[in-house]
């Protein structure tokens, strides 16, 4: 009907105030980057450039489709646009939403500490009274995204405990806004959650949850998501078979609606399941395609494990055997001893990099994948003392799967070096 109104300032500026109401629904239908939802914000944009003005939700809407489409840097930049704008309005919903942003894209960046900073600050903002009339404009409750992402954060850090506490409270607020995207977003978190901790049954279950509420609430993004993340349970679970082939529709389901987001994640989720299959090489051309986004796009949350189980897979090539390279090809087959190296050096790379992102929770496999690499050796010394380093830190968690591994790993060591 606007488009027969003559092109006068308050005509542009109603259809500004349109777009933006379309964008949020269009996220959660069309997919965030889906080519209708960028249309309609970057109609928004040209409105804001012809009235010459700058609207928050305009940035917002732009900037959740560049991290989306893992164009972090970009979107960091509009994210520190926003973030001036909403402290001279000195508007709560703002600033919530601009420390929401900002905690999101650091996340995705590794520069998890300030990631948190951030979503805590965010947390502090959120009144659930006044934010269930902004869900128009935020596609799900702040409250519960900011709790899930946090959750997120705090696990990678090496806080489980605290992860799940988070989840259980986004939980909570879910179940009273019962809003499909919110719930959603809720599903998704305790998925990844449940999947870090260890227990593939229970991420199988609450995928198959995620599927279902997506295909009934038609929400494109989370069906995918729950997909990719069911495939990788059953895969785990000894289901190669189905399991791939779930991952991979998954993914392709991921990509069609213009996701590119934490897709460094998902691929490293194909290579892990692959290894299991016995699918060596796949597994290593897959963890290729992920670093090479890494270095595009510089999405580096997930960079440390993509290298430890680059040298996971590198191992298990040197016997072709499904479980970790056995002692005495490690002494005896010099052939071996590049691919040897190699592995040794992914490991030492992923220590690296987790510990400069603070990330215990990846630094704690890639100790306990040098260890174990170590202790085949013969040279299990000097990382027994890592592992013990890196054990000691953690203060919860400890019925987590890697925390028991990482336990019965030491005292293995310490009683083979008696």
């Amino acid at each position: 009907m606007l488009k027969r109104l003559p092109d006068t300032t308050e005509r542009a500026r109603q259809e500004l105030r349109l777009q933006i109401m379309l964008g949020s629904p269009l996220m959660a239908t069309k997919g965030y980057a889906g080519s209708e939802t960028m249309q309609a914000y970057m109609r928004a944009r040209e409105l804001c450039q012809q009235l010459g003005e700058q609207d928050f939700f305009v940035l917002f809407g732009l900037c959740v489709i560049c991290v989306v489409r893992s164009e972090h840097e970009r979107a960091l930049e509009m994210a520190e646009q926003m973030l001036p704008l909403a402290e001279s309005l000195g508007d709560p919903v703002k600033l919530l939403q601009t420390h929401w942003t900002l905690g999101l894209i650091l996340h995705y960046l590794g520069d998890m500490s300030r990631a948190l900073e951030h979503l805590e600050r965010t947390i502090g903002f959120y009144d659930q009274q006044n934010y269930r009339s902004q869900l128009f404009l935020y596609g799900a409750d702040a409250g519960v995204l900011t709790r899930a992402y946090a959750a997120r954060v705090l696990w990678i850090l090496g806080y489980p405990e605290r992860a799940r506490e988070m989840v259980r409270s986004a939980s909570v607020l879910a179940e009273k806004v019962r809003h499909p995207m919110s719930l959603a977003v809720t599903l998704s978190a305790l998925v990844t959650l449940d999947a870090s901790c260890g227990d593939e049954r229970v991420a199988q279950k609450g995928a198959e949850d995620l599927i279902v509420l997506s295909r009934e609430q038609g929400l494109p993004f989370y069906l995918s998501v729950g997909t990719i993340w069911s495939g990788w349970a059953l895969a785990m679970q000894g289901q190669y078979k189905a399991g791939l082939a779930q991952l991979r529709d998954g993914i392709d389901r991921y990509r069609a609606i213009g996701s590119e987001l934490a897709r460094t994640s998902y691929l490293a989720l194909l290579a892990e399941a692959l290894g299991e299959a016995g699918q060596l090489g796949d597994g290593l051309n897959v963890l290729a395609e992920a670093l090479t986004m890494v270095g595009l796009t510089g999405e580096r949350f997930y960079e440390a494990e993509l290298h430890r189980l680059k040298g996971e897979l590198l191992l298990m090539q040197v016997t072709g055997e499904k479980d970790r390279v056995s002692t005495e090809a490690l002494r005896t087959r010099s052939a071996e001893r590049p691919a040897i190296s190699a592995a040794e050096t992914c490991f030492l790379r992923a220590i690296d990099i987790a510990h400069q992102q603070e990330a215990k929770g990846w630094e704690l496999r890639a100790v306990m994948s040098l260890h174990r690499l170590r202790i085949k050796q013969g040279k299990q010394k000097e990382s027994r003392q890592l592992l013990r380093e890196i054990l000691d830190w953690f203060t919860e968690g400890f019925d987590t799967a890697d925390l028991r591994e990482a336990r019965a790993l030491l005292e293995d060591s310490a009683a083979t070096s008696l």
